[in-house]
């Protein structure tokens, strides 16, 4: 009998605890729902052409969650509307910083799905969001989509031309596709980009072989085991031309 108490207190206490619970997921759904209506309502009023008040519905939404890349990307909009360039390009900085993040968190998680949906909003808000459709091009040459991997790959070096490691993950991709002409003008582009790049460099070499252009292979190979003298690659691809010749 004297246990009874103690029994109706650790009920109680696990009683209490499923209700704070309920009521915290409640007030999670809640939040995230007036987010999704404040979010709207922003973009309504871009739409309207009522910045001000846009401005103050996606701020809201921030306050809410501060990562929300719908309603950044929102704030970027109203600030390019307003010509008002420092700020407009701070919060479209953040879009990509924020979506890329979100992206390659779930890669780590081995969430690859939810990391496309990421990757491919990210570029719905930001279509020069260069390393996001890189990201897309990587995780559709892991799935076997080798054509759908080299379109982003030629959008991202579209995005930014002088993204050196855009250039060398694309000639990578033609050349695993056989087209080693495109590949070694890509490789040549990166190395007028950054000259000690030995991505660029064995990249152009195995071009080079692919072309049957067997002394300029070997020069090359010899670059870029200058700057990684422990290359396997290079080494091997060294080798292999040499006994080509």
């Amino acid at each position: 009998m004297r246990s009874r108490p103690r029994l109706l207190t650790t009920l109680g206490a696990l009683l209490g605890a499923c209700i704070c619970a309920c009521k915290g997921t409640d007030v999670a759904e809640s939040k995230q729902e007036e987010a999704m209506r404040l979010l709207a309502q922003g973009r309504q009023q871009i739409a309207e052409m009522k910045l001000r008040e846009a401005i103050v519905s996606l701020r809201m939404v921030l306050h809410r969650d501060s990562s929300n890349v719908d309603a950044i990307a929102g704030l970027a909009e109203v600030y390019r509307i307003q010509q008002r360039v420092g700020a407009a390009d701070g919060y479209l900085r953040k879009v990509i910083f924020e979506s890329y993040s979100e992206g390659m968190r779930l890669l780590e998680a081995n969430e690859e799905a939810a990391a496309i949906k990421v990757f491919k909003h990210a570029v719905e808000l930001h279509p020069a969001h260069t390393l996001a459709l890189i990201e897309l091009g990587k995780l559709a040459t892991k799935s076997g989509g080798d054509s759908a991997a080299v379109a982003y790959f030629e959008l991202a070096r579209e995005a930014n031309p002088l993204y050196a490691q855009g250039r060398i993950i694309l000639g990578e991709a033609y050349l695993a596709g056989g087209r080693y002409g495109d590949a070694r003008k890509e490789f040549e582009q990166a190395l007028q980009i950054n000259a000690n790049g030995f991505g660029a460099h064995v990249g152009l070499a195995h071009a080079l072989a692919g072309e049957i252009l067997w002394p300029e292979a070997v020069r090359r190979f010899g670059k870029a085991l200058l700057l990684n003298p422990a290359s396997e690659d290079a080494k091997s691809g060294l080798q292999r031309v040499r006994r080509q010749m």
